[in-house]
This record gives structure tokens, C-alpha cells and sequence, in this order.
């Protein structure tokens, strides 16, 4: 019986143990990625219009062609605002979109608020645009 007992707290110990692993130290992998694409950290929290008017701008024809083909978007809520990495400026509220390389670099400062299509088509092109000028 004490055999038991010893294997089940040493299960359980390890469960805990792989259940609470740590984030890395500065929150980089969340702006990473294999794809090679632009990563877009999205702050957003519930019950804000804001966030779901820049949503339904993503959601736009000509706007979900350019996010398809080069970007990764990451939803993140304020409450997990710790998985930002370092260094990034502090949000002044949401929505708050961060642009990072593949490789978890800010490569253009963050969008604070909506955008209509016209104007997220014609800021999407500049943060391509920068992407492809700093990776020269």
C-alpha cells in the first residue's frame, strides 16, 4: 500500500510540475514564428468595441488577403498582457496591435485603436514594407 502511495505522489508531483512549466524569461516565443510571416500580437479584452470593430476590419476581403498571406495573428487578452515580451511599449489601452519579425523583433510601432479597411490595407502594405527593408 505505501508502494501506491509513493507512485501515486510522485505522479502527481510531476503532473504539477509539467502543468506549471514556466514562460520564458522574456516572453519572446509568443512573437515568434516558422512561418516567416509578420507576427501581429493582438491586446484585446472582452466587452471592448473597439476590438471587435478592428475584428470586423480583419474580416474585410482585401484585409484577410494581406493577413493571409503575410501575417500571423496572435490574439492576446489583457489579463495575459505578462506574455508580452519585454521591451515593448506599454499599451495605452485596446485594441493595441504589435508588429514583430518572425524572429520576435518590433519592426513598427504599435497601433493603438480601429482602423477602417482603406486605412489597415494602406498601414499592412507599410509594415511589409518595413519588414522587407530591414531583412535587406
Amino acid at each position: 500500500m505505501k508502494y501506491i502511495k509513493f507512485l501515486f505522489l510522485t505522479f502527481l508531483m510531476l503532473f504539477m510540475v509539467s502543468c506549471s512549466e514556466e514562460k520564458s524569461s522574456d516572453n519572446q516565443d509568443i512573437a515568434t514564428n516558422q512561418s516567416g510571416k509578420i507576427t501581429i500580437l493582438f491586446l484585446t479584452q472582452d466587452g471592448c468595441g473597439s476590438c471587435d470593430a478592428l475584428k470586423d476590419t480583419f474580416k474585410k476581403a482585401e484585409v484577410k488577403k494581406i493577413l493571409d498571406s503575410d501575417f500571423e495573428v496572435k490574439f492576446i487578452e489583457v489579463a495575459d498582457m505578462d506574455t508580452l515580451p519585454k521591451g515593448l511599449m506599454e499599451p495605452y489601452g485596446t485594441p493595441t496591435l504589435y508588429f514583430m519579425s518572425p524572429d520576435g523583433k518590433e519592426i513598427h510601432d504599435p497601433l493603438v485603436g480601429p482602423l477602417e479597411k482603406g486605412d489597415m490595407v494602406e498601414l499592412l502594405n507599410q509594415v511589409i514594407n518595413s519588414f522587407k527593408a530591414s531583412s535587406k
